[in-house]
């Protein structure tokens, strides 16, 4: 269902924003690390994307989390 589309999108924005800072890493830093512009991870941080199986698997490698991390 989409309500659970948006749940979803929200946690895995909050997750990247709070695994971003954890590492002491910018939107730019991270940005430049996954090779995803960052715009980009601006949107899906602010819930306004949700990233793609490609991105998602970017974000995973740069972040240094398991591929399950955000399903």
């Amino acid at each position: 269902s989409s309500s659970q589309k948006g749940k979803r999108g929200i946690k895995i924005g909050y997750s990247i924003r709070i695994l971003r800072k954890n590492k002491g890493w910018t939107q730019k830093k991270l940005a430049s690390e996954s090779g995803i512009h960052e715009v980009q991870i601006r949107r899906y941080e602010n819930n306004h994307s949700l990233p793609r199986d490609e991105q998602l698997q970017k974000l995973v490698t740069a972040l240094g989390v398991e591929n399950d991390f955000f399903t």
